[in-house]
C-alpha cells in the first residue's frame, strides 16, 4: 500500500519521534508543533543542529521532498534554512547537480557559509532528505559486491531516469530504449570473459 499523504491525521507519536532521533545519536535544536487551524490537527517537527529535520508526518523521510508542515514552520520561523539538498537526486531536472555548493535559504534572506553548515560527511540528498537513514555517506563509492539498500537502489536509478528519457516521443524511441536497456542488462550479468 502507497501512502499519499492525503490524511493530515497521520503522524507518528512524539515519543517514538523523539526516540528515533536521540537513538541515531542525533540532537534536536528546535521542536516545532504546527497546527493546522480549521482542523486542530497538529505534527511536531525536530529541526536538528545541522539544519536537517524530521516531521512527524514522515513524507520527507518516505518521500524525499519537505512537507507542508516545514513549509509552514519555514514561513513563521525566522532563520529556519532550507537547503536544496532537502529534496531527493530523483525529484530533480539535472541530477548530476552540485547541490552542496547551493547556499541555503530562509524565507527573506539567503544564508552565508557562516550561517548554515551541511554536515561534514559528504551530504547526499538521500541522507539529507532523511537523516534517520543510517547507510554509510562516506564519500568513497562501495565496493562494486557491497550490496546496497533498496531504497538506495531505487532512488539512484530514478534519479538516472530522466537524462535517459528526454526527447523521446514516438513509440519506436521507446521500444528503442528499451531494447537498448535490455540488451545492456545481458551484458552486466553475463560479462563477456576475456579469452586467453
Amino acid at each position: 500500500m502507497i501512502n499519499t499523504f492525503n490524511n493530515d491525521k497521520a503522524h507518528i507519536s512524539v515519543k517514538w519521534h523523539i526516540q528515533l532521533v536521540t537513538k541515531r545519536g542525533l540532537s534536536i535544536h528546535h521542536l516545532i508543533l504546527v497546527k493546522h487551524e480549521s482542523t486542530g490537527v497538529g505534527h511536531y517537527i525536530s529541526i536538528l543542529s545541522d539544519g536537517r529535520y524530521i516531521c512527524d508526518c514522515c513524507m520527507p523521510s518516505n518521500l524525499g521532498i519537505p512537507c507542508r508542515h516545514f513549509f509552514r514552520a519555514w514561513i513563521d520561523v525566522q532563520n529556519l534554512p532550507f537547503h536544496i539538498s532537502l529534496i531527493r537526486p530523483r525529484w530533480y531536472q539535472d541530477p548530476g547537480a552540485a547541490v552542496e555548493l547551493a547556499p541555503a535559504e530562509c524565507r527573506t534572506h539567503e544564508l552565508g557559509p557562516q550561517e548554515f553548515k551541511l554536515p561534514m560527511r559528504t551530504i547526499r540528498s538521500a541522507f539529507a532528505s532523511n537523516p534517520l537513514d543510517s547507510t554509510s555517506h562516506d564519500a568513497t563509492p562501495p565496493p562494486r559486491t557491497q550490496t546496497l539498500p533498496a531504497r538506495d537502489v531505487f532512488h539512484n536509478v530514478q534519479s538516472a531516469i530522466p537524462p535517459l528519457i528526454a526527447g523521446i516521443q514516438t513509440q519506436e524511441q521507446v521500444t528503442e530504449l528499451i531494447q537498448s536497456l535490455e540488451t545492456l542488462q545481458c551484458v552486466v550479468r553475463f560479462p563477456l570473459q576475456q579469452i586467453n
